[in-house]
């Protein structure tokens, strides 16, 4: 039972990265004219990863059979676990402390360093 609450959290926590890393995605191609193409694809892989996860905490939630599949999400650094940590590295480079602020310097500059960081 640990083990299913374990992988239950761990696919929560992708799924809520996965939509912080969208939503700031979204923000820089929206402001910013100039923006790097690979931030689109960060906003694509972020999206497609954020809906493959909901579909599985779903499966999850309703296979009271504990199928095989969901024995081998479960298993210690399995491709759960490193989902998480890829997608936790990424969110630390898009953090939302990079998102333009007034009281900051300049919009323009602000959003330079972060295309740096990401590079």
């Amino acid at each position: 039972m640990a083990e299913a609450l374990a992988l239950c959290a761990s696919i929560i926590a992708v799924i809520q990265a996965a939509d912080r890393i969208e939503k700031i995605c979204r923000f820089f191609i929206e402001t910013v004219g100039n923006y790097p193409s690979d931030l689109r694809l960060i906003l694509v892989e972020s999206s497609s990863l954020k809906t493959a996860f909901q579909n599985l905490e779903f499966i999850e939630k309703h296979d009271l059979g504990a199928s095989d599949f969901l024995k081998k999400l479960r298993a210690p650094g399995g491709p759960v676990a490193g989902c998480l940590q890829s997608i936790s590295k990424l969110e630390k480079l898009v953090s939302p402390r990079m998102l333009p602020d007034a009281s900051r310097t300049a919009k323009r500059r602000k959003t330079e360093s972060v295309f740096a960081a990401l590079a």
